[in-house]
């Protein structure tokens, strides 16, 4: 059902704008969705539902057919209230703005994984956790784990960066990681973590094991020592010899050691 809605003061749009805020997504376990594009996706491939829907007259238009027969509140609105919600970083002003549904899971349903659980510590950029949650979603993981420390998976930046990823991928969010970690371990999950502190590199040990935990680090500081000291295994990523590079983007670290997971896995 469309209306046609010009007052910011009206409460469904007061209540998208809460989630703008950290607190008002992790109150609601909902986020925004921006572009005609995703929103698009949300409407055809998510596997969490779209509660509300804000669109310009030509956001409308390019969406009927992904709206029609959809069981939700579609608000037909001025460029101007679009842009209040998503700002004005656009080249292209933005057409549509939908409000879903948070996709979680819990560590209680990490516990039956039978696959690749990504998992990141402390990781604080933004568009790291978007690029990660895009590296589990291309690559089959179950889900992408992370803790309290780490920023929020569903923020503006986030959700841009994962490319739509979001709309399919399970996340969880855990206060203490390592001790998540530790009881995923005795219900048999194999935990890996990459380090640069340690000679062991990803292609000598078995990571074709499942269910499988990935565990990244901190950008800056790379994984605690409580992580260290529950995982199964630490490796690193063999650098070249000739270079000066010691370390990787956590995102790129992340889909090289996936991809290696996934790799020795095929040819078992």
């Amino acid at each position: 059902m469309s209306h046609s809605l010009s007052s910011k003061k009206s409460p469904a749009f007061e209540q998208a704008l809460t989630l703008l805020k950290h607190a008002g997504r992790t109150e609601q376990r909902r986020y925004l969705v921006e572009g005609v594009d995703l929103v698009e996706q949300a409407l055809g491939q998510s596997q969490s539902q779209v509660h509300t829907l804000f669109v310009t007259q030509q956001g409308h238009e390019e969406l009927a057919q992904a709206i029609q027969g959809k069981t939700l509140v579609t608000y037909i609105v001025p460029p101007a209230m679009i842009t209040d919600l998503t700002g004005n970083s656009y080249a292209t002003p933005c057409q549509a703005v939908a409000v879903a549904d948070q996709l979680r899971t819990s560590v209680k349903g990490l516990a039956d994984s039978k696959g690749i659980i990504l998992c990141g510590e402390a990781i604080q950029d933004p568009r790291n956790v978007g690029v990660m949650i895009r590296i589990a979603d291309a690559l089959g993981c179950e889900a992408l784990l992370l803790d309290s420390a780490s920023v929020d998976p569903w923020s503006r930046q986030s959700v841009r960066s994962t490319t739509g990823s979001i709309l399919r991928t399970q996340v969880a969010i855990t206060a203490n990681l390592a001790d998540t970690l530790g009881k995923l371990r005795e219900r048999g999950v194999t935990i890996c973590a990459t380090t640069g502190n340690t000679d062991v590199s990803l292609h000598e040990v078995d990571l074709s094991q499942r269910p499988l935990a990935i565990v990244m680090g901190n950008e800056q500081n790379g994984i605690s020592k409580a992580v260290m000291d529950v995982a199964n295994t630490l490796v690193r990523i063999p650098m070249s010899p000739t270079t000066g590079a010691d370390s990787l983007n956590v995102t790129v670290a992340a889909g090289i050691t996936v991809a290696e997971a996934r790799r020795q896995a095929d040819v078992r």
